[in-house]
This record gives structure tokens, C-alpha cells and sequence, in this order.
């Protein structure tokens, strides 16, 4: 431990110390003594937490505070330098405490910890997430001449959309247009616009809360998490919509519609698997937000939600599938559509292309789990500097 005193406005005494290094804890303290003549202790902290620096000042007038019991180490190093009796030296628990930065070797945290340290910051800070969320749904239809209306209304246009492609691929390739195609849009219209609502308003979370999170500290895994709920709860508006539709076009459920909640689920943990990714990505570099942009604008196109991928030619089927929300939207099509169990390959009949496989399913899977896990801690380490670009 290093204590160092200085009067700043003039005649003061230096005293200097020299310690030792107790465990994770290294303390430097400026001792100094006004004209008043009422000693201070000022105390600067610089949290060292994976491998970044955020300054903390603190200052404890003599008068303000009770005497608190002293560690052993301050104890020794006070024997040992000769300290002035009345300073009185509070060490912040499990902090690194020092007066300039240095390197120190910090034991390293294995990922089990860290992902377990994330689950819990996000568990605290469900209230928080709830009133997020809220004021998300709010602040979307303030004001709104038609109110949550929008919800449907997004997702039908996206549909009308892409009734006229569709109109016009089955034309050119002299096929009927049935009411099984319509219902096959209509079911990955709404997933894709749930995506694309869901990563646009995520990649703006972080800069747009930038007073939060330069003036309070919490998880911040809860703003782009809330804005995602925000999503969620539009696009469930927008599904029951067309489940009340889907009937009146002949369509009758199965039990193949059980795939539902878990391709529901796979699509949310792929889109906050990117909206943590990009949100972070954005508060760094902030032409990021350009990129989502044209991601979102032509992302339909290269994802079949306008055409079955078997359109293009048996060749581009694996091509397509490649992204990894295509098998996620084509799923949809096939178990709540079709009616097909996605654990049975389909191939085509003339020339025995590979439709459907459940390795397609696998692969959207591990995107989805693994790259939510992977983007957690990404943007758990990287929350620490936030403050500082934002």
C-alpha cells in the first residue's frame, strides 16, 4: 500500500509508505489538509473489471463518519510507515484501488461464471426490464390515430407485398396460385417482420438511452432485451390476426402446429443473439446502423419468405439455407401450413433435390443457442465501456 500527502494550496506535509500488495486489493491514499485545518481523505478508485478502467471518486471528511474497524493489512502498513493515528482509511470491498492505472493480474473468470453472473444481472433487473418494455409499448402508439392497430397493419402489408411477387413468379412459371401459398406468406411475413422490427429498434438501444447509461449503473442487457419484448408483443397482435385469417382460407391445424413454440423460440433467441451484437457494434462504430439498414431493406429478398427455396433451382436450396432464419421461416411453412413433422427429409419428386432436412433445423439451432451465448458475453465485456462512447 502507497499513502502519499500533499497540501495543494500551500505549506503541507508529504508523507510517503510503502506496503505490500494484500491479495486483489492495492490502496492509494492522498492525504491532504485544508486551511481550515480539517483533514480529508480523498479516495480514487478505478474498477478494474475485464481489462477496462472507469474512474470513481469518493471523499469522507473526518467529522461525517464513524470509526470503522481497520483491515489487518491497513493496520500493518500503518505500524510499518509511521501513518498519521486520525486517518482513517475505508477500503471499497473487492474493488482495485489506486491513484494511477496499472496492470494487474486479475484471476481469470471461467464462461460458466460469467454466463451465470449475466443470468443473474438480468434476473435483478426484471422489474426494470418490465417497466422498459412498457414504456417501449407506450412511446410506439402515443399519440397514434390508430393505435395498436399498427400492429396489424405492418405485418398485412408486408403479406400484400408479397402476394404481388408471388402473383408474379407463378404467372411467369404458368402454376395456380393457391390458398396454401397465401397462408405460407402470411406465416413468414410475421416472423420476418418481427425480426426486422425486433434488430432496427435493438441496434438503436444503446444510443438512444445514452443518459441512462452514463448517470446509473445496471444491467445493460436489459435495453435491448426490453425493446425485443417491445417487438414480441406487436407481432403477437399480428399472429393472432392471421390465425383468425388462416381458417378462412381452408386451412385446418395439425399436430404438426407442436413445432410452433419451439421455432418461436429459436427465432427470438436468434434475434437477441443480433440485437445484442449490433446494438453494441453501434455504439462503437456508428455507421453500423447503415448496414442494418440495407440488411433489412433486401434481407427479404434472400431469405424465402416471397418463394419456397426450391423456386431458385435444386442447387440454391443449401445456399439459401445458409442464413440461418431461412430454416427457421421455412419451418414455420411446412409444420403450421403444411402440416409436415420436421423430422422427416423432404425431396423433390422429378429430380430428387433436398427440400427439407432436419440438419437444417440443427444448423438454426446452434446459430440460435450459440450465438446468443456468444453475443451475451461479448456484449457483457464490452458494457464496462459504454459510458465512454455513448
Amino acid at each position: 500500500m502507497v499513502a502519499r500527502g500533499d497540501d495543494e494550496r500551500g505549506g503541507g506535509e508529504r508523507e510517503e509508505a510503502h506496503g505490500a500488495n494484500v491479495g486483489r486489493r492495492v490502496l492509494h491514499v492522498h492525504h491532504t489538509r485544508e486551511p481550515s485545518g480539517n483533514p480529508s481523505l480523498i479516495f480514487v478508485a478505478y474498477v478494474l473489471q475485464s481489462g477496462c478502467t472507469e474512474p470513481v471518486n469518493r471523499r469522507s471528511r473526518m467529522g461525517e463518519t464513524k470509526r470503522r474497524p481497520e483491515s489487518s493489512f491497513v493496520q500493518t502498513a500503518k505500524r510499518r510507515n509511521g501513518l498519521p493515528e486520525p486517518i482513517k482509511l475505508r477500503v471499497l470491498s473487492q474493488y482495485v484501488l489506486m491513484t494511477t492505472p496499472r496492470t494487474i493480474d486479475l484471476p481469470r473468470r471461467g464462461l460458466l461464471q460469467e454466463l451465470r453472473e449475466i443470468v443473474l444481472d438480468v434476473g435483478q433487473a426484471r422489474g426494470l426490464i418490465y417497466q422498459l418494455t412498457l414504456r417501449d409499448i407506450r412511446v410506439r402508439y402515443k399519440q397514434a390515430a390508430i393505435g395498436f392497430a399498427w400492429a396489424i397493419i405492418s405485418p398485412l402489408v408486408i403479406v400484400a407485398a408479397g402476394m404481388i411477387v408471388r402473383l408474379a413468379m407463378v404467372n411467369m412459371g404458368g402454376q395456380p396460385f393457391g390458398m396454401a401459398n397465401a397462408g405460407a406468406i402470411m406465416v413468414k411475413s410475421v416472423a420476418w417482420g418481427f425480426f426486422a422490427a425486433a434488430l432496427g429498434y435493438a441496434t438503436h438501444s444503446l444510443t438512444s438511452n445514452w443518459a441512462l447509461i452514463t448517470k446509473v449503473y445496471f444491467a445493460r442487457e436489459v435495453l435491448p432485451l426490453s425493446v425485443i419484448l417491445a417487438s414480441t408483443f406487436d407481432s403477437l397482435i399480428g399472429a393472432a390476426a392471421v390465425g383468425l385469417i388462416m381458417p378462412l382460407l381452408g386451412w385446418t391445424p395439425s399436430w404438426a402446429i407442436l413445432w410452433l413454440p419451439l421455432l418461436a423460440g429459436m427465432l427470438f433467441s436468434l434475434t437477441l443473439a443480433a440485437g445484442f451484437f449490433f446494438s453494441c457494434a453501434n455504439l462503437f462504430f456508428r455507421d453500423v446502423r447503415y448496414i442494418i439498414q440495407l440488411l433489412l431493406t433486401f434481407g427479404i429478398f434472400f431469405t424465402p419468405v416471397y418463394y419456397e427455396p426450391a423456386a431458385l433451382g435444386a442447387r440454391w436450396i443449401v445456399p439459401q439455407m445458409l442464413n440461418p432464419l431461412s430454416p427457421i421461416v421455412e419451418g414455420l411453412r411446412l409444420s403450421v401450413v403444411d402440416g409436415h413433422n420436421l423430422l422427416e427429409t423432404i425431396r423433390r419428386a422429378n429430380d430428387g433435390a433436398l427440400i427439407w432436412s432436419p440438419l437444417y433445423l440443427g444448423y438454426s439451432a446452434v446459430w440460435a443457442v450459440g450465438g446468443l451465448l456468444a453475443a451475451a458475453l461479448l456484449f457483457h465485456r464490452a458494457q464496462f465501456r459504454f459510458a465512454e462512447y455513448v
